[in-house]
């Protein structure tokens, strides 16, 4: 509630009832604001925090949000209900019917008889808590933008711009996650505000009657008024986040030339005032098959409507086996490009854009020690079960030998990210992460590469193709076309001598598998966590692809180029988190998949070498990563 007739001494800023000091300028408020009335009661919900005003009449009623009790609370410091509320444009016969579309379109993830088997438990109008701000401030902007660049493809800007903003929404609910509040905010129409006491917000008995007064807020539906649980001041941090967040667009037009980058803004508040308001939604409780689930419809919109679904369990083993499927040859394209890289060349030199500039005209002898960067951007397709784009990043300790146009490369991988994959319908997304001790496994690589000339800036490098197996012996006559040993239906795959588990550098035998990391586990090992339906936690894989790297020389330090790779991958077995082995009908599901890993369209897979010291370990470069490589 804001009191049009009290403000800062100081900045003239609208001071809220309850608050201790201005929010913009810190000065203590004036006594007739900060004193509040004595703290109701309310009802708080005993799982997700939720709190309503308290009525005898309700007794201890059922959260709106979850499901759950309400207990009676006595709260230490004053709690308010919104001044303003949004109505509903949604009656219950249009969110029920939504809802039940919904159920029936949930997707090929949900079980067939969804819809069908589905039992509604309750449809509950809710008015959740939100603020709605209304600022001025002085935003001071920094950017890179193509204006005025010369050498570099990037110049540095900056400027100071002030800004009104308005109707910016903070949500304020405890029964809603802010990932749902935010999927509503944008579909709110806030023009058709009212007031939920009248016209005289402060003259209101505080929570006394709120839920008598509910109607108000609804017509005849009658919803959930959910409270506030703190003051304005409380929320100073959300709220400037959320002012900072919208500045960082508002400044885009400030920023001069075509292209921008890197921006980031500092507001300093000149004026502010929040309302208190109810944003109107229905939630739904239903249950599958014994187990409960929510969903959310708009309160002013029936098309929006999202939450919780069960998913089909088999359908899950199946997409959670191929993104395993999928890690491993991310990993399989990350670990040789980053290991036989006969590729990149030593940079140590300022980026000068995207287009390499022959000034000068000649440059030194490549040999020495560089700091290699690679970026690998894919396309996975694994059975039209995971289709995505992805990036991984890696770090390469390289070495260089210039003979006249010919190169010698040595090359060892320092750290590998593979990015998570994200799956519709679960919060968590996959993650594979690859054992130091696999990297280091591999050790040294060593390549070829040559030169179009020895010494002209902007000459081309290539290197000849390079073949890398990882957790295999095969012929070297045959290293890119023999078959790579992979389990059959029974779980059995052709062993090294003495066994599987024998380290690669001491086995014996081709076409067949070795331990790659020394873990006594077969192949090269990966870790696994969030996989669905399954308790994932390593699979072990063999690996080889083959690569080739074009570039430029930029100078004798610095080298850009794209990497071209082919994969390919048996898959040996997996473990649970328990220590169980995966069951023979996993591993076949996985290697069937055969996920297709393929360069993305228009988005070619780059590395950027920069010389360094010859004494640069691999530890040097992760720890420099951000000095070494600036965005």
């Amino acid at each position: 509630m804001i009191d049009r007739s009290l403000g800062c001494v100081r900045c003239a800023t609208a001071l809220e009832h309850g608050d201790l000091r201005c929010p913009v300028c810190a000065l203590p408020a004036p006594v007739a604001v900060a004193e509040v009335a004595a703290a109701p009661r309310v009802l708080r919900c005993t799982d997700c925090g939720a709190a309503v005003a308290f009525s005898g009449k309700l007794g201890a009623p059922h959260c709106g949000f979850c499901g759950a009790v309400m207990a009676i609370e006595q709260p230490v410091d004053p709690l308010e209900v919104a001044a303003h509320h949004i109505p509903f444009a949604v009656d219950h016969a249009a969110a029920r019917a939504t809802v039940q579309q919904w159920l029936g379109a949930r997707g090929w993830f949900a079980p067939k008889t969804l819809r069908d088997d589905a039992v509604l438990e309750s449809l509950t109008p809710l008015c959740w808590a939100a603020w709605v701000v209304n600022a001025r401030a002085a935003v001071a902007w920094t950017a890179d933008s193509d204006d005025g660049a010369q050498r570099s493809a990037w110049a540095p800007h900056g400027g100071q711009v002030r800004l009104e903003f308005s109707d910016i929404v903070v949500p304020a609910s405890r029964g809603l996650s802010a990932k749902e509040c935010r999927r509503l905010v944008p579909y709110y129409d806030l023009k058709s505000t009212e007031p939920v006491w009248g016209d005289d917000p402060i003259a209101s008995p505080g929570l006394a009657g709120a839920r008598s007064n509910a109607e108000r807020c609804g017509e005849s539906i009658n919803p959930m008024i959910e409270s506030f649980d703190a003051q304005r001041s409380a929320a100073r941090i959300a709220v400037q986040e959320a002012i900072e967040a919208t500045a960082m667009t508002r400044v885009e037009p400030f920023i001069p030339g075509r292209r921008f980058r890197n921006v980031h803004v500092a507001c300093l508040l000149e004026g502010q005032t929040t309302d208190r308001v109810a944003l109107p939604a229905w939630v739904l409780a239903y249950r599958y098959r014994d187990r409960p689930y929510r969903a959310i419809v708009h309160g002013q919109r029936a098309g929006v409507v999202f939450g919780d679904s069960p998913l089909d369990r088999g359908k899950l083993v199946r997409i959670g086996l191929a993104v395993l499927a999928v890690a491993a040859a991310i990993a399989a394209i990350i670990l040789a490009t980053g290991c036989g890289s006969g590729k990149h060349i030593p940079i140590d030199a300022p980026d000068f854009g995207e287009s390499c500039m022959p000034q000068p005209a000649t440059f030194a002898s490549l040999t020495g020690r560089a700091a290699v960067q690679g970026t690998l951007n894919v396309h996975v397709d694994a059975g039209e079960l995971v289709i995505v784009d992805t990036t991984s990043d890696l770090l390469i300790a390289m070495d260089l030998v210039q003979t006249g146009t010919d190169l010698a490369v040595t090359a060892e991988v320092c750290s590998i990210n593979i990015p998570d994959i994200p799956l519709s319908g679960q919060d968590m997304p996959i993650q594979f992460k690859v054992p130091p001790a696999t990297i280091m496994s591999v050790g040294s690589v060593t390549g070829t590469g040559v030169l179009a000339t020895a010494d002209q800036t902007c000459t081309n490098v290539m290197t000849s193709p390079i073949t890398l197996v990882i957790g295999a012996r095969l012929d070297p006559a045959a290293l890119a076309t023999a078959p790579l040993p992979s389990s059959d239906a029974s779980g059995a795959f052709p062993a090294c001598a003495p066994s599987a588990t024998t380290p690669c550098a001491t086995a014996t035998g081709t076409g067949c598998a070795c331990d790659q990391e020394g873990d006594s586990r077969p192949g090269a090992t990966l870790i696994a966590h969030n996989v669905p339906a399954i308790a994932l936690d390593q699979v072990y894989v063999t690996l080889r692809t083959t690569f080739s790297l074009n570039g430029q020389v930029w100078s004798a330090d610095l080298i850009k180029g794209e990497i071209d790779a082919a994969l390919d991958q048996g898959i040996l077995a997996c473990q649970l988190t328990d220590g169980s082995a995966c069951t023979p009908g996993d591993v076949t599901t996985v290697r069937t998949l055969n996920p297709a890993v393929t360069p993305q369209p228009g988005n070619p897979s780059t590395f950027t070498s920069i010389r360094v010291p010859a004494t640069t370990t691999c530890a040097d470069i992760v720890m420099n990563e951000a000095t070494l490589f600036p965005m």
